[in-house]
């Protein structure tokens, strides 16, 4: 059995156990604990790559995930986002699985004035495009 502590601030090869084993498809158990009052938090955790799942252990249920790469000199620095609901001072336990579907947000152009789908009852409407890196002369 291999065992790390990772931290937040850290890129993801830092968290070697938990890197190597999803970048060979190996899955991961992780333990959580949480030391406060019962509350519904959003886990932040560092993985390689946008192509995990995660299984909360024990009610075996695949939870909806997020993971972001915005790190521009290493595309394998990703961070997992999940939100699950904690009882007080307790350890939540969650298997990280590889996936054959990415579930990494991926930034995209949107069009002036143009609706775009959120889910089936929700859309936005994007009046206006905003411009950066705009050099003012002196």
């Amino acid at each position: 059995m291999q065992f790390s502590t990772c931290q937040l601030n850290t890129s993801a090869t830092f968290c070697s156990v938990t890197y190597q084993n999803l970048n060979k498809g190996t899955p991961v158990l992780v333990a959580i604990y949480n030391s406060g009052q019962m509350r519904s938090s959003i886990i932040r955790l560092k993985v390689p790559n946008g192509k995990v799942q995660v299984v909360q252990q024990s009610t075996g249920a695949n939870l909806p995930t997020d993971v972001i790469c915005s790190n521009s000199t290493d595309t394998t620095d990703c961070d997992l986002f999940f939100k699950d609901n904690f009882a007080s001072f307790s350890t939540g336990y969650y298997y990280l699985k590889p996936s054959t579907t990415s579930n990494q947000v991926t930034p995209q152009t949107l069009a002036p004035n143009t609706v775009y789908s959120i889910n089936a009852n929700q859309s936005i409407v994007n009046y206006f495009i905003i411009c950066t890196n705009i050099k003012i002369p002196s």
